[in-house]
């Protein structure tokens, strides 16, 4: 049986963060080996290491959004995410 290779596509919102609180909560996000997604600015993505299970993924979304708060002091953070062993497809037209 072919192990999974899970990616996550994350959008974050953050309606009541001061500029210095987003670029905290951003940072943090990328110590985590978050990136964002081409040019949108709350849309970010990550991929697992092939065996992580999707549980384990979720977890890691999960406790990462929660360091990034710690981190950042962002708080009333809204978000939603999708993890999927499909690539995430982005562009412009």
């Amino acid at each position: 049986m072919e192990n999974k290779k899970y990616k996550v596509l994350l959008t974050i919102n953050l309606p009541l963060a001061l500029p210095k609180g987003k670029n905290d909560f951003y940072e943090s996000l990328e110590s985590r080996h978050f990136k964002k997604v081409g040019k949108l600015t709350t849309t970010w993505k990550a991929q697992f290491s092939e065996g992580t299970t999707y549980d384990k993924a979720c977890e890691f979304v999960k406790k990462s959004l929660s360091k990034a708060e710690e981190f950042s002091k962002v708080h009333n953070i809204e978000y939603a995410f999708l993890i999927s062993e499909n690539d995430i497809e982005s562009g412009s037209i």
